[in-house]
């Protein structure tokens, strides 16, 4: 059931079937319900998973996560830009690899031509600098990966 309220992109419905204590890792053809909204870029629905305890890395049959569908969406859907800044906002793991050996910023990378994947691609970048740079630095672990914290970061 959890999986038909995401699909059908109503959150009273999810927030009822989830207070009802519904599994939320429950997989129907190997996909999470979580996977499924960061594909659809439904960041209330993925807020409301992971309110519940979603698993963030979770990996399908294929080995994808949510924020490897969340970059690199099946079909020629647009990357879901939300879903991933959500995603990489609570720290998802970006280097976990699925059956074809890539990560999201790689698969992203591979399908450069479809829409939004160049801003994907450039967020996923921009990510993995900011840990870097907090791993190298802690104290100057201010999150400038959005425009309103670009002004708190100071370099040394």
């Amino acid at each position: 059931m959890l999986h038909q309220a995401i699909e059908a992109q109503d959150p009273d419905w999810v927030k009822a079937l989830l207070l009802q204590k519904a599994h939320v890792d429950v997989r129907e053809a190997g996909w999470t319900p979580l996977m499924k909204a960061a594909e659809d870029d439904q960041v209330e629905l993925m807020e409301f998973l992971l309110m519940a305890w979603a698993d963030l890395n979770a990996t399908s049959n294929t080995g994808r996560t949510a924020l490897s569908l969340a970059a690199a969406p099946s079909g020629s859907r647009s990357s879901a830009m939300g879903a991933m800044s959500l995603l990489l906002e609570l720290r998802a793991e970006v280097s976990l690899r699925d059956q074809s050996y890539l990560t999201a910023l790689q698969r992203a990378e591979r399908e450069m031509w479809k829409p939004g994947r160049t801003e994907a691609i450039a967020l996923l970048k921009s990510d993995a600098e900011f840990r870097l740079r907090t791993a190298m630095h802690p104290e100057q672990g201010v999150d400038d990966r959005h425009p309103e914290h670009a002004a708190q970061f100071r370099t040394s």
